[in-house]
């Protein structure tokens, strides 16, 4: 196993996912992982960077190497 140095905000509110997504950018988070019911299904984890326009499906090892880089 990988050991990565990252903080991580673990975002557990009872709120809708928008406004936590939104939480987010105001604190200026660099990246975010979601982790939900559909990406569990797909045995993958969302990646979302602040400079990208799109999420992208990771399973973990990639996850890791993208958290990473």
């Amino acid at each position: 196993m990988t050991k990565l140095a990252v903080q991580v905000l673990y975002d557990d509110r009872s709120v809708r996912p928008g406004e936590m997504f939104a939480d987010a950018d105001l604190l200026g988070l660099p990246q975010r992982v979601v982790v939900s019911e559909q990406t569990i299904k797909k045995d993958s984890f969302e990646l979302k960077s602040r400079q990208a326009p799109k999420a992208h499906l990771l399973k973990l090892d990639e996850l890791a190497g993208a958290l990473n880089a």
